[in-house]
């Protein structure tokens, strides 16, 4: 390496370790921006309480299920029939967002374990037409799939 580079490496690295270099036109900051900064770097470092990590869960199982009530297959909009015997028979499933429930366990630091819990009903519509059997008011649960979905809270947010 020539001399030229390693006087640019070393004071680059003297520039960033004095506190850089502010290209931007910001104004300077004041003895308060600092002790704000201070103080949100405290709330970062200080472990979340465990209602608000449960809170969390609860807020991302919504939004995981409601993916899996916008992703299920066939849906009602989208039925699928096909002839059984004399008779149609239609076809869908659908996510019961109110059967959703949560669970947490304790994990190593500071990390959980989550475990979002739903059912996922599927439906049977028949009727003597395809058309019939697609326009049926009348639909019965065939099965009901219990879905568990493990979720990993990271110190920060629950990531899945």
């Amino acid at each position: 390496m020539n001399v030229s580079k390693m006087l640019t490496i070393c004071s680059l690295a003297a520039l960033m370790a004095l506190g850089g270099v502010s290209c931007s036109d910001s104004k300077a900051p004041s003895p308060e921006d600092g002790t704000a900064a201070q103080a949100t770097r405290a709330e970062q470092a200080a472990p979340a309480s465990r209602d608000k990590i449960q809170a969390g869960l609860e807020e991302a199982g919504r939004k995981l299920v409601g993916m899996a009530a916008e992703n299920v297959t066939p849906k009602k909009s989208r039925m699928t029939a096909a002839k059984r015997g004399k008779t149609y028979v239609a076809k869908y499933a659908e996510v019961d967002r109110s059967s959703m429930s949560v669970s947490m366990q304790p994990g190593k630091n500071g990390k959980y374990v989550g475990f979002i819990r739903y059912a996922e009903n599927h439906y049977e519509c028949t009727g003597k037409t395809k058309a019939a059997a697609l326009k049926a008011q009348e639909c019965s649960v065939v099965k009901t799939r219990r879905m568990t979905e493990m979720v990993q809270y990271d110190g920060r947010q629950w990531r899945y």
